[in-house]
C-alpha cells in the first residue's frame, strides 16, 4: 500500500523544521521539497542543515528523490533575513 502526504511549512533563518514520518507509517518511497520563497533553504540529513554542511535548495527550485529517498530525519532551515518567512511545500510518499 502506498500513501502520499503533502505539508506546507514556513521557515526562517532562526527556526529549524524537522521532517518526521506521520504516525504509523515507515519506508519513505518518494520525497519532493519545493522552495517557494525568495531565498535559499538548506537541508540536512540526520544533521542540522546550514550553509556549511547542508544541501542548498535555491529560491524557486526543488529537491526530489524518486528512487532511494533518504530514510533518516530531514532538517530544513531558511537562509533569508531574520524574520523573513519562507514557504516550503513537502510531498512524501510512503509504502507499507
Amino acid at each position: 500500500m502506498s500513501r502520499d502526504y503533502t505539508n506546507q511549512f514556513e521557515l526562517d533563518s532562526v527556526t529549524e523544521v524537522e521532517l518526521r514520518p506521520p504516525p504509523g507509517v515507515n519506508g519513505r518511497s518518494y520525497l519532493l521539497i519545493q522552495n517557494n520563497s525568495a531565498d535559499s533553504i538548506y537541508l540536512g540529513f540526520d544533521t542540522h542543515g546550514s550553509t556549511n554542511n547542508g544541501i542548498e535548495v535555491p529560491a524557486g527550485q526543488f529537491y526530489e528523490r524518486e528512487t532511494h529517498p533518504p530514510q533518516n530525519k530531514i532538517y530544513m532551515k531558511g537562509a533569508g533575513a531574520v524574520g523573513a518567512r519562507q514557504k516550503i511545500l513537502v510531498t512524501e510518499g510512503y509504502s507499507d
